[in-house]
Parts: structure tokens; C-alpha cells; sequence
């Protein structure tokens, strides 16, 4: 599927079935997984057939059903936005795959997730996963004038880029990011306070950068 296709018709899925990921797509998802980790210094951890962390009365309020499947998304405290960016990568994957899932922030329990930290390394949170039993729903969004810095003039190659980034999940749909362009190259920050909005801004940056191919501003 084309990428910019695949953003626009994945949407967050709770509710799965109770079928198994296949051996050879959990194969797949752990590869990458230590992959992203090695690469960029995280300690992502994926579970399989554990339903523990989703067996809670949070889960419950959150509506999750057969939530069976997550990665743990580990590191240090200043390492909320690059988590961002790889778990993003990480579930366009699951979706590639033919699953589907969503980022989880409070309604699952925390406590009941079996990971391996180092020290200053907590959970910041997870994406839940399996093979989902409906397609999620369109979320509202913002326009492209209210992301787009006041003055800012867009290069053509990046309106597609654009619309991937009002397409990228953000907690509670807040959309609390901006973009700019500094000779053609694209800027992205933080706009306002909110919840785990460095996380948000990391998924928002590797959707333009998945699209246009241009690098956004990040070291990492």
C-alpha cells in the first residue's frame, strides 16, 4: 500500500479478536524492534500473549477487548520524543502486517507490565495490538492553517507531508504541534502545553519525514 494511503486508512483500534500473531509476523516485529533499540540507544520491549497489562478496570474504561499484544515503550526521561518517532514506525508496521492497534497512555495497567529497565529508565507508556475486530474511527482535526506557522510559506513537496502530519495519532487529539520551513526544510515544535506532547511531536515528525523524505529538526 502506498504510504501516504496507509496513514489516511489506519485508524486506532481497542477491540481485536482472539487470534494469535503469527509466528512469522511476531518474527518480524521483534527484528525491528532490536533493530530500533540497537540503532538508537532504547529499550523497547514487545509481549505477546499477555493479557495482564489489559486486564484492569482502566482497560475496561478504555474499552479495550483481547488486548493481548503490546510494546513497551522504555527510556529516559528526555527520550519521549524519539519514542515517539520509532513507535510510530513500529506500528505502521503492525499495520502493514495486516493488525492493527493504538497508542495507550493511562487506560491499561501500568503496574502489571514485566519490563527491564536500566537506571533512569521508566515506561512511558505502550501500544496495544492484534488483529483488530473493526477499523477504528476518522478522528476530528485541525485545518492546515492552524498548523502552519503564521507567514510560513510551504513548498510544494511538502503538502502531502502535511497532510500526514494531521493524519498522525496525538493524545487526546490535541494537535499541539507547528510547522515551519527554514530554507525549504521542515521545523516542527511543540505548540502550547499538554499531555505527552513530546511523544506526540515525534509521531507527527516521522509521519512528514516518512512522506517527503526530508529530515525534520531532531538529533536523534
Amino acid at each position: 500500500m502506498e504510504k501516504l494511503e496507509l496513514l489516511k486508512n489506519r485508524h486506532s483500534v481497542r477491540q481485536f479478536s482472539e487470534e494469535k500473531v503469527k509466528d512469522e509476523d511476531k518474527a518480524v516485529l521483534k527484528v525491528l524492534v532490536q533493530k530500533l533499540n540497537k540503532e538508537h540507544d532504547l529499550n523497547m520491549q514487545i509481549f505477546f500473549d499477555e493479557p495482564s497489562a489489559f486486564s484492569t478496570s482502566m482497560a475496561h474504561y478504555g474499552k479495550f477487548e483481547n488486548c493481548n499484544n503490546y510494546i513497551a515503550l522504555v527510556g529516559q526521561k528526555e527520550d519521549g520524543e524519539k519514542l515517539g518517532f520509532y513507535g510510530e514506525e513500529l506500528l505502521l508496521k503492525i499495520y502493514e502486517l495486516g493488525m492493527a492497534g493504538c497508542w495507550v497512555a493511562l487506560t491499561y495497567g501500568k503496574g502489571k507490565v514485566k519490563i527491564s529497565k536500566e537506571k533512569g529508565e521508566s515506561l512511558h507508556l505502550v501500544i496495544g495490538f492484534g488483529y483488530g475486530k473493526n477499523k477504528g474511527n476518522v478522528h476530528k482535526s485541525k485545518t492546515v492553517d492552524q498548523i502552519i506557522k503564521k507567514g510560513t510559506i510551504v513548498p510544494e513537496y511538502a503538502n502531502s507531508g502535511i497532510e500526514a502530519c494531521l493524519l498522525a495519532p496525538t493524545a487526546m487529539n490535541q494537535q499541539k504541534f507547528e510547522i515551519s520551513f527554514v530554507d525549504n526544510e521542515p521545523i516542527i515544535n511543540k505548540k502550547g502545553i499538554g499531555f505527552y506532547t513530546d511523544i506526540d511531536l515525534g509521531i507527527v515528525k516521522y509521519h512528514l519525514e516518512l512522506i517527503t523524505g526530508h529530515k525534520t529538526n531532531r538529533n536523534y
